[in-house]
């Protein structure tokens, strides 16, 4: 051939090329975007494309983030064109909806467009490469095929055969000598598109083979399909991989380690079992290669990237690129843009839905249609349904116009009927599967169980178009294209999103309900809906179904039906809340009307946490508060409940009954159950129950001052819950349940629910903290005293708010809590000279009832925070609460190894403690770098006990010397000045402080004062005592006696090691640290 003949030809390659890539703009770049109207305009994919982000991970777009501002979210992953750039053998797996096919577009339209194109320009450089399209759906001829070269000369037979169709003819014959292996070299892209759409796992094989090839032959390659076209491929069936190295060629060696190679990277994650076998077999022929070669095919391995949901910056983008689409939305954009951006922050549904470009694309024509959002899930919901039957119905047009045959019609009403029984059915069997999760409530058919339940449906009465024969055309009516209903798997099928699997079986419900008649409504509702509340995804399907009926009534019938909810029930709970608080529904002035009701289930259910929600209507807090005051200015608990019950305008007349009846019943007689703990009786637990009511609510206003001190600014609201307590307890019992144990000497108290409740509002001073403060008993206040900080590890072990604000009191103390504070000082003045084994098995007994007198309740977790912040600003000194905490890790622990974890970081922090002694300072250093490697365990036991006496005692002088050093501290506390116990007892200077010597006479002197009733009383109030007052004391001393943990039991246990020969003993500082430096120097030479 001449050179000339060379040219031209050369030239009418390039001809046929540039024909090919404008093909591919006309055919990829019009968007059947507005398909869901009668006559769409066209829309370029250009006018409209989002980037699309890729990872590595598959990311659950009902999982992601909802509380960050839109436009402040990172995109997941890694953008898609750099990712192509990357890798140029790539598989791309996306879930229905989530772009995968417009991006494959994109792609096309970005390397065939006539102008500069930076993806271009990466991939290739100045010169052009060529996209081959294979849409595997649409090629029949793959099974048949049996090379690469076979496919690509079936796909080029139907491309330029719908080009000619379409007056663009295509040259074919030059465009196969262009891509041929040995034409004119030029780079090509080629896409399977929908790997997961071939019929079996051979034909998909196949395919990556074929990819393989193209990968080898220096070519790019991408492969699109859902997830699970990549999963449960056998590559046992691929033949390079089953021959011996002897038997092949090079060629044949050279096709095995791509294999080896390039589809290597698809095992990890994908494939288990044979299928490491048989890449086994490839791996060891590839070893075989030139290193120089295999590195260049790892550097071409098949990377998997997963689709990612939409970040907030790529939906306010396509939300602007779709306002100016038109010229008519253009000019309300702006507004619109905002109104779209508030509603998806407002209303984290819509974030979810917008997640993924199909649902974003309908959200967006609704939102351009109405100018705003719908207000509601069940308005968008029905909104959104309208148009993809509207769009279902425009493809089933063309695909009949296309086939010349005549279009069967099919109603509307007919089709949206089948729809919601098969989310009917879906609900009904996600009852089956256990979780909360939406993965866990998915439910998936199998096509042939799917097109026979239709079928079955068809023939009954309510279908009169749609024939049964015809299930099967109906099933490719909602699935094609992709929408309501996908197919995740071949032959499986689901809805795409449970909301709208939701909403149309709530709807489907509404209607057999009115098919029922008047009679039936409610029956029918009992049994198919409110039955199933608490199961998940129902109280969803009630939700929506009250707001349609909603509007079937004018906005009234649908609070007719919480008369059907009882009251008892904590699902009945939930779900009523679930709609008293959310915008769902049309309340109007109603919420007021209702809020009686609200606050009684709340009564009913206080460990649900049901009244946390009504901080979200801060408009109800006045007439709230008002409920409030009235409750506690009830007579007794019985009429309380009858004001709650009582009748109001808009509170329907059988959901007041039902309160009032059933309510009324567990009201009367609590039961304790998992969403009412009842630690003592009826009359603790209502007084638990409205307690937390209003504390939950939210709605009372914080103190300006120090929160600690008086968490809340209510003075008629605390006068109030003062009175009422002192009304409803006058014997002052109500903090505290004791009971005996037989697994243990004597008896264990219990701190109530309602006294833990208290702790969140309880102030420093007032009517309320008096009235707190005299209801704790000294044996519950000992048990406590300044018990552990919760800061340091030990969530079970801390002190009532009330207790650590009588330590530093800010006004006169009632008797009672003068009388506890009394005896903690003679407990504490043992403590100061602790030692011996009797008394640490009386530390640890007294640990471990502190620790079981803590119940598990919602007010504990209230009570615990508010004792964190109470004892961090009142103690003077971290060292006490240290020292305390020593004192007691032997006592909580469950092992020696967890005890001695904690000691390391208690001993840490003291030995940076400047009133220690540099030589303990020191040994407390060296101790914790090592405190755990040890093993010998007689060694970490004797140290625990060392470092827990030692924490005692040193806790002990820190108060002594804190209540010398600032003697207005005593007076506060009701005490003598420079006199905590009697000076006859001469266990203490002037000053008050501990002297430095004590002899063991005088702590007999003290076990016998202990012991005497009238000489506590005498000394404490000098006769200045009320015969009540004293009456309850004296009860309260002779209880005291029982108890394993009061002061005179420590001090047996101290001096049952004390020996009587043993006059004296030291008691300064340097006393308490000589045994704790001589354990720690036992435990390190060790």
């Amino acid at each position: 051939m001449s050179q000339s003949n060379d040219v031209m030809e050369n030239n009418a390659r390039i001809g046929a090329r540039g024909d090919y890539t404008r093909w591919l703009l006309r055919r990829y770049d019009a968007l059947d975007i507005f398909e869901f109207e009668d006559d769409p305009p066209p829309v370029s994919l250009r006018d409209i494309f989002v980037p699309i982000y890729l990872s590595e991970e598959d990311t659950d777009d009902e999982k992601m983030d909802q509380e960050t501002p839109l436009n402040e979210e990172d995109a997941i992953g890694q953008n898609a064109w750099n990712c192509i750039v990357e890798h140029p053998f790539l598989a791309l797996s996306g879930r229905p909806g989530s772009g995968k096919t417009t991006l494959i577009k994109a792609l096309i339209i970005e390397l065939c467009g006539q102008g500069r194109s930076q993806l271009r320009e990466r991939l290739v450089g100045n010169q052009g490469i060529l996209p081959i399209p294979l849409i595997l759906r649409e090629l029949p001829e793959i099974e048949a095929v049996e090379t690469l070269d076979q496919l690509v000369a079936a796909w080029l037979e139907r491309e330029a055969d719908e080009a000619t169709h379409k007056d663009h003819p295509l040259d074919k014959l030059r465009l196969q000598q262009s891509i041929a292996p040995d034409g004119d070299k030029i780079p090509l892209l080629y896409l399977f598109d929908g790997l997961d759409e071939l019929g079996s796992n051979s034909l998909r094989e196949k395919v990556l083979l074929f990819a393989a090839e193209a990968v080898r032959r220096g070519h790019r390659v991408i492969v699109t399909g859902r997830p699970n076209g990549f999963q449960g491929l056998d590559f046992s069936r691929f033949p390079a991989l089953a021959t011996d190295l002897e038997t092949k060629t090079a060629e044949q060696i050279t096709t095995v380690s791509t294999l080896a190679f390039l589809l290597g990277g698809l095992v990890h994650g994908l494939w288990k079992g044979e299928v490491i076998d048989s890449m086994g077999k490839a791996l060891l022929l590839s070893q075989e290669m030139d290193g120089k070669t295999e590195r260049q095919f790892a550097e071409k391995q098949l990377q998997l990237r997963y689709l990612q949901p939409f970040a907030g910056p790529q939906i306010l983008q396509f939300i602007e690129t779709w306002y100016q689409l038109r010229n008519e939305w253009k000019r309300q954009m702006e507004e619109g843009l905002a109104r779209f951006q508030q509603a998806l922050e407002k209303r984290p549904y819509l974030r979810t839905l917008a997640r993924r470009p199909i649902f974003l694309t309908m959200m967006s024509s609704v939102h351009v249609s109405r100018t705003r959002m719908p207000e509601g899930r069940a308005d968008l919901y029905g909104a959104i349904i309208e148009l993809y039957l509207v769009r279902q119905e425009n493809n089933r047009r063309r695909r009949y116009t296309l086939s010349g045959e005549p279009m069967p019609h099919w109603p509307e009403d007919e089709l949206r009927l089948a729809l919601g029984h098969l989310a009917w059915h879906s609900q009904q069997r996600s009852d089956e599967h256990e979780g909360e999760e939406v993965d866990d409530r998915r439910i998936v058919w199998s096509r042939e169980e799917m097109e026979g339940t239709l079928e079955q449906l068809l023939g009954t009465d309510d279908f009169i178009s749609i024939k049964p024969k015809q299930a099967g055309l109906l099933l490719g009516y909602y699935l094609h294209p992709a929408g309501l209903l996908v197919e995740p798997a071949e032959g499986k099928i689901q809805f795409a999103h449970l909301s709208f699997q939701e909403f149309l079986c709530a709807e489907h419900l509404l209607g057999l309900a009115g098919a029922a008649g008047i009679s039936g409504f409610m029956d029918l509702l009992g049994m198919e809906l409110f039955a199933n509340l608490g199961q998940p995804g129902w109280d969803e399907v009630a939700l929506l179904l009250m707001v349609l009926y909603a509007e079937q009534t004018q906005k009234r019938g649908h609070l007719e039906l919480f008369s059907w909810l009882d009251p008892t029930r904590t699902t009945d709970a939930r779900f009523f809340y679930k709609a008293f608080i959310g915008d769902e529904l049309p309340w109007r002035q109603n919420r007021e009307a209702w809020l009686g009701y609200a606050f009684g289930l709340a009564l009913l259910h206080p460990e649900l946490g049901l009244a946390e929600t009504l901080k979200q209507h801060p408009e109800l807090a006045e007439v709230g508060k008002k409920w409030f005051m009235e409750l506690l200015q009830t007579k007794d608990d019985k009429k309380l409940w009858q004001h709650l019950c009582r009748p109001v305008k808009g509170f329907n007349v059988t959901a007041q009954k039902q309160l009032e009846t059933l309510g009324g019943q567990r009201w009367t007689k609590p039961l304790d159950d998992k969403s009412w703990d009842v630690s003592q009786n009826a009359t603790e637990a209502h007084a638990y129950s409205l307690l937390t009511l209003i504390f939950q609510s939210g709605w009372l206003k914080p103190s300006a001052e120090t929160r600690e001190l008086r968490p809340v600014d209510e003075p008629e609201l605390l006068e109030a819950i003062a009175g009422w307590l002192n009304q409803r307890d006058p014997k002052k019992t109500i903090f505290s349940t004791r009971r005996q144990e037989k697994s243990h000497e004597g008896y264990l108290i219990s701190v109530t629910n309602i006294a833990l409740s208290l702790d969140a509002l309880v102030p420093d001073q007032g009517t309320l903290w008096f009235a707190v403060a005299e209801r704790i008993p000294p044996d519950l206040w000992l048990l406590q005293g300044e018990a552990i900080e919760p800061e340091l590890g030990y969530l079970d072990l801390f002190s009532q708010a009330p207790v650590l604000l009588a330590i530093y009191a800010a006004e006169q103390l009632p008797p009672r809590t003068r009388l506890s504070l009394l005896l903690y000082q003679a407990q504490l003045m043992v403590e100061a000279m602790a030692s011996g084994r009797a008394f640490d098995d009386w530390s640890r007994s007294r640990s471990r009832s502190l620790s079981r007198s803590r119940s598990r309740s919602l007010s504990l977790s209230l009570s615990l925070s508010r004792s964190r912040s109470l004892s961090l600003s009142l103690s003077r000194s971290l060292s006490r609460s240290l020292s305390l905490s020593l004192s007691l890790s032997l006592s909580l622990s469950l092992s020696l190894s967890l005890s001695l974890s904690r000691s390391r970081s208690r001993s840490e922090l003291l030995s940076k403690d400047a009133r220690l002694s540099y030589e303990l300072r020191q040994r407390l250093k060296s101790l914790t770098g090592i405190i755990i490697s040890k093993t010998n365990d007689s060694a970490l036991e004797s140290l625990a006990v060392a470092l827990s006496q030692f924490g005692l005692r040193y806790a002990a002088r820190d108060w002594f010397d804190e209540q010398a050093g600032e003697p207005a501290i005593a007076k506060r506390r009701g005490e003598r000045k420079g006199e905590p116990l009697p000076t006859e007892l001469r266990l203490f200077d002037k000053k008050g402080r501990l002297l430095a010597r004590q002899k063991r006479e005088n702590w007999l002197k003290l076990r016998d004062w202990l012991q005497d009733a009238d000489k506590i009383l005498q000394f404490t109030f000098q006769g200045n005592l009320a015969a009540a007052d004293e009456e309850l004391l004296r009860n309260d001393l002779i209880q005291l006696k029982k108890c394993s943990w009061s002061p005179l039991s420590a001090l047996d246990a101290l001096l049952a090691d004390w020996p009587e020969d043993e006059p004296e003993r030291p008691c300064g500082l340097e006393a308490a640290e000589a045994p704790l430096i001589a354990a720690i120097n036992h435990f390190l030479q060790t």
